[in-house]
């Protein structure tokens, strides 16, 4: 199994408040939904879901939920390490029955580097990381250059990584850092920000908590050029 170094963590365990009906499922779901990167390379049915597409912290999972009802032919994993936030996804998952979805609940770096095959992913979502605020923090900022460089190893040729923020100066980070990244092409033809990104993206928490603060929504959609 390949080595790999040990990243600054960019989250933090926020235990939170846990309802009845994510703790049930939690206890009784977990066995069967929930992935561990130790297990080995992930697999799914290829022959159902054509796709396969990685969405890293997905909150408390009501965008994922509403793209993988809406595209069955798409094999969703999504990695989340608050636990309420898995809680409700399973929840959801399995009143909706979905057949197309999958967990991790650990760090995306374990599960990039010894759950996922390179140029096996399809795409990329990140939808309203932490943006680490202060100075001092930047360093726990999920989307690096490094990072960048990873997921291009993990995307096929032609995947996209699609990023949405309500955090102007992370915003403009990203849009600089991925703009001179040799992988990843802007999918917006003036190197800004994407007006139609494809794809679906519900409402979340954090994206509401944006606008009631009166935050611009960006969204960074770039394309994977990477040859192997």
């Amino acid at each position: 199994m390949e080595e790999h170094k040990r990243q600054v963590l960019s989250f933090v365990r926020r235990m939170g408040r846990v309802r009845k009906t994510q703790q049930y499922a939690l206890e009784n779901y977990w066995d069967d939904w929930v992935q561990k990167s130790t297990d080995g390379p992930f697999e799914y049915d290829k022959k159902q879901q054509s796709a396969l597409v990685l969405e890293i912290g997905f909150g408390m999972g009501q965008s994922l939920i509403v793209m993988a009802k809406a595209h069955p032919d798409t094999h969703y994993i999504g990695v989340e390490v608050h636990r309420p936030g898995i809680g409700a996804l399973l929840h959801h998952a399995v009143k909706e029955d979905l057949k197309n979805l999958s967990v991790y609940a650990e760090d995306v770096h374990d599960v990039l580097h010894h759950a996922l095959a390179d140029h096996s992913l399809d795409g990329v979502q990140i939808f309203f990381p932490d943006p680490w605020p202060k100075k001092r923090h930047h360093k726990r900022r999920l989307v690096q250059e490094g990072f960048a460089s990873l997921l291009a190893q993990k995307v096929k040729r032609g995947g996209f990584l699609h990023i949405a923020t309500d955090w102007q100066p992370y915003a403009d980070d990203m849009l600089e850092m991925l703009n001179k990244h040799t992988c990843w092409q802007n999918r917006a033809q003036d190197g800004g920000f994407c007006k139609d990104a494809p794809g679906q993206r519900e409402e979340t928490k954090f994206e509401k908590r944006g606008q009631d603060r009166a935050h611009a929504i960006n969204d960074l959609y770039f394309i994977n050029q990477a040859t192997r």
